[in-house]
């Protein structure tokens, strides 16, 4: 009966131990848990807060966390056929495998792609959209995460600026083919002085160039509202016979402070090049040598 008692006791005493031992585990379990619910809302109302959208996707293509931004901003699912979505130029429809959303529950990652949500109108949204993929602890995949902003606002500045620049530039053709054209007429006269010749020929020059850096502009501004590639127009040049006559052109600023652009120790070169291009870069280079540099200098 003492061997009984005993074993009973022992055995009620490990029991009340191990029970307080759960007890302990089970408040330090309810703890973590309240802890993690806190955090979460905590990380929700803040992701509600900002004024940008956010996706995170699992690795199966399933939409788990999504805040308000992102409704607001995109409404419908933007691989929904009914929700017309257009490319960078905001004219040209994307496809549904080519929608931002569709492509990150597909696995791809991008940065800061442009997306018009809407048929063009005044009530349509430019987003920036960027899809990055997330690891676990371990290096194993936890899916991607869709960050969207809207830019509207900017997009439409620069499209007013654009139509500004692409306004102006147009004009200016107009009375630089007209300069160009009387030019050409003086210049035919075969009784015009030498030094009158020479002038003239320094002007045209100039004037031809304004008038292709005008083209430029409008080329560049057609460009970035269609998309595309600026033109580069390659062929063998002698670099030298660039650089001499992009001289001859500012000598006469050059002379106004008193200075001297030595050209003698240019070695002639060929190369394939835009000799356009490599104009430009020459002419701004002595462009501001002689604007920012002292009088009577060379």
């Amino acid at each position: 009966v003492t061997a009984v008692a005993t074993v009973s006791f022992l055995g009620a005493r490990r029991a009340r131990a191990q029970r307080g031992l759960l007890e302990k585990q089970s408040a330090h379990l309810r703890h973590s848990v309240d802890r993690a619910r806190r955090q979460e809302e905590l990380v929700t109302e803040m992701l509600d807060a900002v004024d940008f959208g956010v996706i995170r996707i699992t690795p199966q293509g399933e939409l788990i966390v999504t805040n308000e931004a992102h409704a607001r901003l995109q409404g419908a699912s933007d691989y929904s056929d009914a929700h017309p979505l257009f490319s960078a130029d905001g004219v040209t429809p994307l496809p549904v495998e080519q929608r931002p959303l569709f492509r990150a529950r597909s696995g791809q990652t991008f940065e800061n792609e442009i997306v018009w949500f809407g048929d063009p109108g005044e009530n349509r949204r430019a987003l920036t959209v960027t899809a990055r993929h997330l690891a676990e602890i371990d290096g194993s995949p936890a899916g991607t995460i869709v960050v969207s902003r809207d830019v509207t606002a900017e997009e439409r500045a620069l499209r007013a600026r654009e139509d500004l620049v692409a306004s102006v530039s147009h004009e200016l053709r107009t009375p630089l083919t007209s300069i160009l054209g009387y030019l050409e007429l003086v210049l035919d006269r075969e009784d015009l002085p030498m030094r009158a010749r020479s002038d003239l020929q320094v002007a045209e020059r100039n004037a031809q160039r304004l008038l292709e850096l005008v083209t430029d502009i409008l080329a560049m501004s057609t460009v970035n509202r269609r998309g595309g590639e600026f033109a580069v127009e390659r062929r063998t040049v002698d670099v030298a016979d660039v650089v001499r006559k992009a001289v001859r052109d500012v000598e006469g600023r050059a002379a106004e402070r008193r200075m001297s652009v030595d050209a003698t120790g240019v070695q002639d070169v060929t190369a394939w090049i835009d000799p356009h291009r490599i104009r430009q870069v020459v002419d701004t280079l002595l462009t501001n040598a002689i604007k920012y540099g002292r009088d009577a200098g060379a």
